[in-house]
């Protein structure tokens, strides 16, 4: 069975923005977020997670460096 890329959207919801009637306040651009899970076997192989902690390890030179830089015992 062919490997299988899976993605998950999570939504964010718009800022409030508080108007008053004579001065209407231009909205800002939506912030668009997506998280992407390389899923092989059932298993997620990669996630938010992993490439989080690969990003710490490249940046800090250790993975024991980049658990403690990402608060994980």
């Amino acid at each position: 069975m062919p490997d299988r890329l899976a993605f998950a959207c999570a939504h964010v919801p718009p800022k409030k923005v508080q108007t008053e009637a004579a001065t209407p306040t231009p909205r800002s651009a939506p912030d668009v977020r997506f998280r992407m899970r390389v899923i092989h076997d059932g298993t997620i192989a990669l996630g938010p997670g992993k490439v989080q902690l690969l990003e710490a390890v490249r940046e800090q030179g250790s993975i024991s460096a980049a658990a403690r830089s990402l608060n994980m015992s």
